[in-house]
């Protein structure tokens, strides 16, 4: 699977909360160009996608390979016209698009399966995610 990491419960009040802990995850501070670009991205177009699923991406310089960071938020996070549970953040490079493109839409194939979905919620820890998430 391309690098990522995984958080387990989020806590965060709003999307743009959320995505700076997450690209903290990443190793990415505050000031980095990529957490401005994921938050413009955002701006742009909400990234919430249904069944309380959001896709937060962008692409920047700041990485050569595709990375993740993927949250669960037990509480759930209000993310454009839904409330947010499970988030995947995507970062790739700027110099192709189809592998990027390909990502997301993995992904969003991939949470559109409501066991999926289901199994993620129901994880009882970080290692329970992440063999979940072995399966895409």
């Amino acid at each position: 699977m391309i690098s990522g990491c995984v958080i387990e419960n989020l806590k965060a009040s709003c999307p743009e909360e959320a995505i700076k802990i997450m690209m903290a995850g990443l190793g990415f501070n505050e000031s980095s160009p990529a957490v401005a670009a994921v938050l413009e991205r955002e701006k742009k177009m909400n990234t919430y996608v249904g069944h309380s699923v959001s896709l937060p991406h962008a692409k920047t310089d700041q990485v050569k390979n595709i990375v993740f960071a993927f949250a669960r938020s037990l509480d759930g996070i209000a993310w454009g016209d839904g409330i947010a549970h499970l988030i995947v953040l995507t970062l790739s490079g700027v110099e192709k698009s189809g592998p990027h493109v390909i990502f997301l839409s993995e992904i969003a194939r991939f949470l559109s399966d409501e066991e999926i979905r289901e199994r993620l919620m129901d994880a009882r820890c970080e290692e329970e995610i992440r063999e979940v998430l072995r399966s895409l």
